[in-house]
């Protein structure tokens, strides 16, 4: 079994919240830079579909500037809580 913590160079709380509804669901998205849209509207779907529920986004990204990551932002909700995990080079799908 390989250390995850390995692969990750860096990790970021982008968005999160103090409110609590008691009933919390954890979703992760990996993409790299070419699906960023994608991502930000499948999230943007969760949320509105799931208002009575925590939702919290864990983004594996690898490729994926600061920058790039500035729409996110505007997802802010008070159930959403966003963390961003930047993938390193030691993680290789086939080793």
């Amino acid at each position: 079994m390989s250390d995850i913590k390995s692969y990750i160079s860096n990790q970021k709380n982008i968005i999160q919240h103090d409110d609590f509804f008691g009933r919390r669901l954890d979703i992760a998205l990996c993409f790299d830079h070419g699906f960023i849209m994608p991502a930000g509207v499948a999230i943007y779907s969760i949320i509105e579909n799931n208002k009575d529920i925590d939702l919290h986004f864990h983004l594996l990204i690898s490729g994926v500037s600061e920058y790039d990551l500035l729409p996110f932002l505007e997802l802010k909700q008070p159930n959403v809580s966003i963390t961003v995990y930047h993938i390193n080079n030691n993680f290789d799908i086939n080793p």
